[in-house]
């Protein structure tokens, strides 16, 4: 199996209280790679259109393919971090992590074709849960029981900086019924949301707007023409 760089944002979501040793890990199974930290999940699919059989091979790379692994976090950080950067003559290829098994290990290997870095990683004697459950479902815009908002990741990280500057420990979104004539870009809430930062001494407020686009309007259908005596409108 194959990571990239953008599955290192999922070191992130993992645990940090050091009570729980699989959720100090990035779980690698079924298609996805995972992370949980007991109030926040992160699952990011496995990229798509590149084959472990086509990364080149390393010296040091486990000759078993495994289904699924627990990676700790600070290894998947190290092997990323070696993924070589883009120059002259550079394979998509190689900006990839290929994750192998050997011995019992679980091996990470980079390379730029000429050099490479394989790193041995003794697997956790643990069990990642199964989080499918706590994931909900994708529901389609209008299905009874869902309400959907979608912000701009500028907002976003307003209200981040927001909340740290406020020292605030973290935010509540207030989300009125939406209004008829306009649908989010991924949902229905079309107004303006109200957003209060959690501090029994903050009395700030603030508003985010959602991405919003117009309902599409439907042409208006003709009048049917009024038939007279004796004659039929054919459509």
């Amino acid at each position: 199996m194959l990571l990239n760089k953008k599955h290192g944002v999922l070191t992130r979501f993992t645990d940090r209280s050091g009570s729980r040793p699989a959720l100090e890990c990035i779980h690698v199974a079924k298609g996805y790679a995972e992370a949980a930290d007991g109030f926040a999940i992160l699952r990011i699919p496995l990229e798509k259109g590149v084959e472990d059989k086509d990364f080149p091979v390393t010296p040091g790379a486990g000759k078993n393919t495994i289904k699924e692994a627990l990676i700790p976090r600070h290894s998947l950080n190290e092997a990323i971090k070696s993924i070589p950067s883009k120059t002259a003559g550079w394979l998509p290829i190689v900006g990839n992590v290929r994750v192998t098994g050997s011995n019992g290990n679980i091996v990470l290997s980079t390379t730029d074709t000429e050099t490479s870095h394989d790193l041995v990683v003794k697997p956790y004697d643990d069990t990642f849960p199964d989080i499918d459950h706590l994931i909900p479902k994708h529901r389609r815009h209008g299905e009874k029981g869902t309400m959907v908002l979608a912000l701009r990741i500028e907002i976003l990280e307003q209200l981040v900086a927001a909340v740290k500057g406020l020292e605030a420990h973290g935010i509540r979104l207030q989300i009125d019924k939406p209004a008829k004539g306009t649908i989010s870009a991924f949902g229905s809430v079309d107004h303006a949301v109200r957003v209060e930062f959690l501090d029994d001494d903050l009395d700030a407020v603030a508003v985010a707007m959602p991405m919003v686009r117009p309902i599409e309007q439907k042409p208006e259908r003709k009048p049917k023409k009024e038939a007279k005596a004796n004659e039929q409108v054919v459509e």
